[in-house]
């Protein structure tokens, strides 16, 4: 049985927003499991039922919601004194001779401080980047329906918490509105891209399920 280590905050797996690409080629992805669904739709399914019905359910299954935090139910789920390795430049001579400053490691003083926010909405959404970003790319780690973010700050800069956390969220919100904007266009284009689908795919099935009748008259 293999044992199992304690999860670590890495520099790349806990960036937002990022780790499956872009949002606007996962919508398209989207849109052809749709065309998929609806082109393997059985031929009896196509004539008994009311393509509305069918339209309504395949809207229904592959409509997303954009995340909303819950910013005022957020609570510390730790915090904790912490030493964190800085370097720092130090005067450096050999006898008379200056040859520059040298870096020096050092450990200060710092507090760590980890949030959870409740969230509602499609967490999938929070890995894909969209078409709005910035360079600052915010961290956190979607646990179930919670973002958790990490607050590390040295005590020395006499920043406040919630300060802290108010920039970071900042951060988040700017891309979680970039997420709204491409997911809200996506969802009012969905009825109609269904609809045509379905309407094409009616036509052809009608259109092939006749040419096999005749086929069989003929051979008859």
């Amino acid at each position: 049985m293999s044992s199992s280590k304690p999860k670590r905050w890495g520099m790349a797996t806990n960036y937002l927003f990022h780790a499956k690409g872009k949002l606007s080629d996962f919508l398209e992805k989207q849109k052809e499991e749709i065309r998929e669904v609806i082109l393997n739709l059985p031929q009896n399914q196509i004539e008994k039922a009311d393509p509305d019905e069918i339209s309504q359910m395949i809207v229904k299954q592959f409509s997303l919601s954009a995340p909303s935090l819950q910013k005022d139910q957020f609570k510390k789920i730790i915090e904790k004194d912490i030493q964190i390795k800085t370097q720092e430049k130090v005067p450096y001579q050999t006898g008379k001779l200056a040859v520059g400053p040298r870096v020096k490691t050092v450990f200060i003083d710092a507090k760590e401080v980890i949030v959870d926010i409740p969230f509602s909405g499609d967490k999938e959404l929070f890995y894909y980047q969209p078409a709005k970003s910035i360079l600052t790319i915010p961290k956190g780690e979607i646990v179930g329906d919670r973002l958790r973010i990490k607050l590390v700050f040295k005590k020395e800069e006499g920043v406040p918490f919630d300060l802290r956390l108010k920039h970071q969220l900042e951060r988040i919100e700017f891309y979680l509105k970039g997420v709204f904007e491409e997911v809200d266009a996506y969802n009012r284009e969905l009825p109609d891209f269904v609809d045509e689908l379905i309407r094409k795919e009616v036509i052809n099935k009608e259109v092939n399920g006749k040419r096999g009748k005749i086929s069989k008259t003929r051979k008859s």
